[in-house]
């Protein structure tokens, strides 16, 4: 049933005689409250009325949670509300209150899957010909005796700017199953959606302690998605705890220090992992510095290898302060290419090991 929820009379609704605890069509998770939209209430007022239908316990918010949170925090008895006519279907109700959350503030993913999960339980309550589940009434039958039409979840995916598809689906039922802390993290976006995903295979409690760890190493986007997934491979392939592997990576204490402490910590704990999960790549690299060491051009000169060793460009770095340190490290250079040929070239012959 198509209902103009916008074209509805103001009314006058006492705040007493709304249900606070009906959380039908509540969709938020994982915000902070928002100051700007408390300074604009107590400036302008409330310049957006909020929506209201009757429930069971009396009226419930479809639309204007925080809005009426903060109104009736400011002290107000009373608001300008609209309120949902009788023939108003659960799912047009929900439709509603997603639709003005992703026209105003956006919804986060978590919020993406909540709204998912309203969705596809009113969905499954009309199919099976009852709806009465967290007082939204009435469901079963509008005011002229029809019945509601089934709204898909292919509907939903398109309301929330989805392609539809069976992939959208499973990808936001998989994160609401992620602990509460990972949760909050990717709902805030300190946790990106790669990482998030990799995170589906540890347990709550080992999931909020890797979120713990990249919170306070303060690692980016790439670094969380590189490190959830290289300590998953090195779990699998090694058969070790997450404990022990974080004891090895050094990252089974308080992470805490200085800006230039955390950096320090956060580098030397990726580069751990990153050996530990290619322990043919560490012996590789222990073998390139000792014999470049055995060449002894001193700290001036370095030759540095392709990432990993993959692929063919070498750089060579020259570090001096001066003229005279320039030009004894390039004599120094032309008498090991001169008569250390053979040395040399093993620098570039590195083979991996079985």
């Amino acid at each position: 049933m198509n209902i103009r929820f916008d074209d509805l009379p103001l009314l006058r609704v006492p705040l007493t005689r709304i249900d606070w605890n009906n959380a039908a069509c509540l969709l938020r998770f994982g915000r902070e409250p928002s100051q700007r939209l408390v300074e604009s209430l107590k400036r302008t007022g409330m310049r957006t009325p909020p929506l209201l239908a009757k429930g069971k316990s009396g009226l419930f918010i479809v639309c204007g949670f925080e809005r009426l949170r903060i109104w009736r925090e400011l002290g107000h008895e009373e608001v300008a509300a609209r309120i949902a006519p009788p023939e108003a279907a659960a799912q047009d109700l929900l439709s509603a209150a997603i639709q003005e959350n992703q026209d105003g503030r956006g919804l986060n993913l978590i919020e993406r899957g909540i709204a998912l999960e309203k969705w596809t339980a009113l969905h499954d309550e009309v199919k099976a010909g009852h709806c009465e589940e967290n007082g939204l009434k009435p469901a079963l039958r509008t005011k002229d005796g029809l019945k509601p039409a089934l709204r898909t979840q292919d509907e939903l995916l398109s309301l929330l700017g989805y392609k539809p598809g069976p992939a959208t689906i499973e990808r936001l039922r998989a994160f609401r199953q992620l602990s509460t802390t990972a949760q909050t993290a990717l709902a805030l976006g300190t946790l990106p959606e790669g990482a998030a995903a990799t995170l589906r295979e540890f347990s709550a409690k080992e999931q909020d302690h890797l979120v713990s760890i990249m919170l306070a190493l303060r690692f980016t986007a790439g670094m969380c998605r590189d490190f959830s997934r290289e300590f998953l491979e090195t779990c699998r392939r090694e058969k070790i705890a997450v404990t022990a592997l974080l004891r090895e990576l050094g990252l089974d204490r308080p992470l805490d220090g200085t800006a230039q402490e955390i950096a320090l910590l956060r580098r030397s704990a990726l580069e751990a992992l990153h050996r530990r999960r290619f322990p043919i790549l560490s012996r590789i690299e222990r073998d390139f510095a000792a014999r470049q060491a055995a060449l002894g051009l001193g700290d001036e000169i370095q030759l540095r290898p392709p990432k990993d060793f993959e692929g063919d460009q070498y750089h060579l770095d020259i570090r001096v302060s001066s003229p005279a340190q320039l030009e004894r490290a390039v004599r120094a250079l032309a008498e090991r290419l001169d008569k250390r040929r053979d040395e040399i070239q093993r620098l570039f012959d590195l083979t991996w090991e079985p």
